[in-house]
């Protein structure tokens, strides 16, 4: 009977989850494409958004990471590329994920140029952050081959100043899996 109610609890828990990531995917979906199915004009990148965070979130569920990280991942660019507000998702997800969205995202508004320099410096002590950005740089190496020749050493310049500054994760398979990818280009 003991056993019988441990897995109920953890049904309940799985279902819970579950649920909340089926939430942060429908917010995801209803901030970034149109009524259309397409990418909403208002959205600051060409890239296809709502893959590249579904993509993100799914290889950290994939690498067992606990859920409110995953949700992170779906969210990770709604502050950067939408008009979303970090209040929306703290209202709808909790301050755990908003924080951890907030402090993978490039405040544009404050520095046109996005200083990845500074941003990455202030991800060196949240490794929650740390796991997210490291599964959104390893997303985005697909898209390196897209990019201009000018625009390749600067990525890379970038993507190797975020190894170096996320030693804290560099037993986790993400950060492994990065360097790895890294070395490759």
């Amino acid at each position: 009977m003991v056993e019988f109610r441990l897995n109920m609890v953890k049904i309940e828990r799985i279902k819970k989850e579950h649920h909340k990531l089926a939430q942060a995917i429908k917010f995801l979906v209803d901030k970034v494409l149109d009524e259309e199915g397409n990418q909403k004009e208002s959205i600051r990148t060409s890239k296809p958004l709502v893959i590249h965070s579904i993509e993100t979130a799914f290889y950290l569920k994939q690498l067992g990471y606990e859920n409110d990280i995953v949700v992170s991942a779906v969210l990770h660019d709604l502050l950067e590329d939408t008009d979303t507000q970090k209040e929306e998702i703290t209202e709808k997800f909790g301050k755990k994920v908003a924080d951890i969205v907030e402090a993978v995202s490039y405040d544009f508004g404050i520095n046109k140029n996005a200083d990845y320099k500074k941003s990455f410096d202030e991800l060196a002590d949240f490794l929650e952050a740390l796991i997210v950005k490291s599964a959104d740089l390893l997303e985005n190496i697909k898209y390196f081959q897209f990019a201009s020749d000018n625009e390749k050493p600067r990525l890379l310049k970038k993507w190797n100043y975020f190894l170096k500054i996320s030693q804290k994760i560099s037993k986790e398979r993400v950060y492994k899996e990065l360097e790895k990818s890294l070395k490759e280009l």
